[in-house]
């Protein structure tokens, strides 16, 4: 398939060259094994992030050469998060282990750029903040509270780009209700 293994991080469609990358949906329960209640994992983006200072986002990141899908989702939620302990959910639609949808679209930098929005569920782990220079820290963040974040609906703002709502409410319709 397409998208299992990419031996270039760079894919050429038409004339135009994308970088490849995934945003990570990581859900879990808060509060406890009896709690049907989930959270979405997001971090504060970092002083010495390129954009995006001070927005909430996703765990992510590029895709390397001769790496599938699954190897660069597990090793930036490690790299970001410490967390190892994640299960993939299988979707049809893409034939890939956890994705979702698929947008092309441009980064901040203005190139063109692919993301595969994929989503995992955690069973347990410390989160641990191993990038603080690139990350303020990690939180759980309830539906409300997902919905509640200021410029996220707004195109005009850069939490937008970081956390476009009205995309991921599509996207996550079946699994987080925001």
């Amino acid at each position: 398939y397409a998208f299992g293994q990419c031996s270039y991080n760079i894919l050429k469609i038409g004339n135009e060259m994308r970088t490849i990358g995934v945003g990570v949906f990581i859900i879990s329960p808060i509060g406890g094994p009896s709690d049907n209640y989930k959270g979405l994992l997001l971090g504060k983006r970092g002083k010495t992030c390129r954009s995006g200072i001070g927005c909430l986002a996703l765990p992510g990141g590029m895709l390397e050469d001769n790496e599938t899908i699954e190897e660069l989702v597990r090793r930036e939620v490690f790299e970001e998060t410490g967390l190892t302990n994640i299960l993939f959910i299988d979707h049809d639609q893409f034939q890939v282990p956890g994705v979702l949808a698929i947008t092309d679209h441009l980064r901040f930098d203005g190139k063109s750029h692919l993301t595969l929005w994929v989503l995992v569920y955690c069973y347990g782990g410390i989160i641990i903040n191993k990038e603080p220079e690139k990350c303020d820290g990690w939180q759980w963040y309830s539906e409300e509270m997902v919905r509640n974040i200021e410029g996220a609906y707004d195109t005009n703002t850069e939490q937008y780009y970081w956390t476009p709502l009205p995309l991921w409410k599509s996207i996550l319709k079946n699994h987080f209700n925001i």
